[in-house]
Parts: C-alpha cells; structure tokens; sequence
C-alpha cells in the first residue's frame, strides 16, 4: 500500500485548487456518490478500491460528533462488495484541528492505513510526528485491538498525540459495534448494560472529557498521580430513557501468591458505574479470564462480596464508609478485595476531582 505522511493544501492543490479543503471534502461526501476528486484521494489510502458509497446520511449526526467522525464512506471490491470502510476524522490537537482519514477492513479487525489531511501543530514537534512515515505506518495493516490502546513513544508531541489517539479509540469503537460485536471492547459493553438492564441504550465515549476536566481542576503532580492510581480504561456514558449511567472501565495488577508457593502478577478488568445524579452504584467484573479473584475464591463469592458492599450506595455515602475503613476485605482474598477497594476509592476521588 502506497503510505503518505502529511498531506496539507500544497499536497491537495491538484485535487481542492483554490478552495477550502474541508468544505471540499464535507460537500462531495455529503453525496450518495463521493466525487471522482475524493474517490481518486480514497483510492490513493486503499488502492484496491473498485468503488465508493458515501453513506454518512445512515447514521443521526449527533453520534458521529461524539465519536469526533464527520464523514462514513463504504469501500467496495471488483464484485462490489464491502470490505472497507473510510472514518473522516476531526478531533483537537495542541495548536489546531486535526483532520486525518482513517481506512479500517470490515472484513476482519485490521486498520488499512491513515492519512493526515490537515493541521496547524507546531512543524518541530506534532507536525513532525504526523508527517513522519514511521508515525502513518503504526496504522498501516495492524490489528485495531493494538490502536485502540494507542500508539505511543513520540516525545514532544504529547498532546497532538493524544488527540489522535483519543479520535482513532471513538473510530474503532464505533467501527467493532457495527462489524464486530462479539469482540473484547463490544463484550465488555454488552456486559455491563446486560448487569445494567439497559440493552437498548446509547453509549458515547467520555474520556477525552474526562481526562480534559482532571487536567483543568488538579495540578500536574496530582493529575499524574490520579492517572497511575486510576488505570483507566474508558470513561463511558451509557443512556436510555432519561437515565444516564457513569462508567468507568480500569484495569491494574497485583501480586499475588500462587498455588505453588511462587509469587506471580495477576491482571484484572472491571466497571464501575453510577448514575449521573450520583447514585446507584455499582462494581461489575469484565476480565473473567484473569480476574485478580484468589484461586480460593471464585469470581461469584467475588462477585457477590461486591454487590454486598459497593451496589446501591451514593457516591458520598461510600466515599464516607471508605474513609472510615468499614469495608471489611474478603476473607481468602484479602489482597484481591483489598485492591478493589482501593481502586474504587481512586474512581471515587478521581471523578471527584474531574467534575467538582
């Protein structure tokens, strides 16, 4: 596949000569048909496309702003067949906008490659990450599992990264709930709406705000010290009906002592949910495979040692029965309800903090 790093205005002025790039591009997506300008730029990311569909116009507008997408083109073969499909990206940088094209397979869980479209970031740092072509090949043919997690090991372009790092796990969400719902991400969503009995709901992406808000209401020291602590996943919303869950998805890891006497690290995964006047709490395992439960404790005695102390409360009730130490751990896994009940006790100080 033919890559290419930062493509600005001088790069598209054989396709966008003396107008607006943007514009451009939003009012031929916004056709059944995407022009041949913008098919020609499509066919450049994935040169084995055959055809284009725009198909934007399926989806409320709403969702894709939340998602940070503002144009959906279908990819199809020689047998007009869908097997990719193009996320038009526009999502906040350090000094400006970022606007990149992304190509995932929606025949298995593979990103085809990225395209950077524009962009004011500073040339000696984010500009140079984004033009660089060991950054575009992160994207090019891995499993999106691997970019949902992010990419990393830029210095000096931190915030540029995290920006695009933020936009491609809204992309990639969306794109698995569409093609490939039984994956880990979809599971684990399905899941807690499930223990939620909320099937039929909405769920957007918050952490890009969330972590936006920690940073403007705590000082550097703290906000990195909340962010190890927190191990945060994702921080969701998940609404139906007037009612709008918090979710936050962590994961961490503790040492443990294993049946043969060795000590060993075991991983862990699990939500934590309340609703958004506070209330309703809830704890709910998403790891099953590695769940930080002893090997003399199963994950149902876990399971309902959490119902037992963290289900129904306020956040401030609990914050209070914390503080005054009245958990008591679960007897056989003192170090795996231990870390629960720190970890909690992070959440709880973290979203505190976040949106006081």
């Amino acid at each position: 596949m033919k890559k290419f790093g930062l493509l600005i205005l001088s790069s598209f002025c054989f396709l966008f000569t003396g107008c607006d790039l943007l514009s451009q591009i939003g009012g031929s997506l916004g056709t059944p048909n995407p022009s041949d300008e913008v098919n020609a730029y499509i066919k450049e990311l994935v040169p084995v496309t055959e055809s284009t569909i725009d198909v934007t116009s399926t989806f409320d507008n709403s969702i894709l702003e939340e998602n940070d997408i503002y144009s959906v083109v279908s990819l199809l073969n020689s047998s007009e067949e869908e097997f990719a499909r193009c996320y038009f990206v526009n999502t906040n940088g350090y000094n400006s906008d970022l606007n990149f094209v992304v190509a995932l397979s929606t025949i298995n869980e593979t990103s085809l490659g990225l395209s950077v479209i524009s962009h004011k970031e500073t040339e000696s740092m984010g500009g140079a990450m984004l033009s660089s072509p060991e950054f575009i090949d992160e994207f090019n043919n891995v499993p999106i599992g691997d970019l949902y997690e992010g990419v990393d090991g830029y210095g000096g372009a931190t915030i540029t990264l995290k920006g695009v790092n933020n936009a491609m796990k809204k992309v990639i969400a969306f794109h698995k709930d569409i093609y490939f719902p039984n994956s880990e991400y979809n599971t684990n969503l399905e899941k807690i709406k499930n223990e939620l009995g909320l099937n039929d709901s909405i769920v957007t992406i918050k952490t890009k705000e969330f972590d936006e808000a920690l940073k403007n209401n705590t000082g550097s020291a703290s906000y990195d010290r909340i962010k190890k602590n927190l191990g945060l996943v994702d921080f969701i919303e998940i609404s139906t009906g007037g009612i709008t869950k918090h979710v936050y998805i962590v994961e961490g890891s503790y040492n443990y002592e294993a049946s043969h006497g060795a000590r060993e690290n075991r991983n862990y995964t699990f939500a934590f949910v309340f609703d958004e006047d506070l209330n309703n709490t809830k704890a709910i395992i998403l790891n099953e495979n590695e769940t930080i439960s002893s090997p003399r404790v199963t994950v149902e005695q876990l399971e309902i040692w959490l119902d037992e102390n963290f289900k129904n409360y306020s956040l401030s009730d609990l914050e209070e029965r914390l503080s005054n130490y009245e958990i008591d751990s679960l007897q056989g896994a003192t170090f795996t309800s231990s870390k629960y009940i720190n970890h909690i006790k992070y959440i709880i100080d973290a979203h505190t903090k976040a949106f006081k």
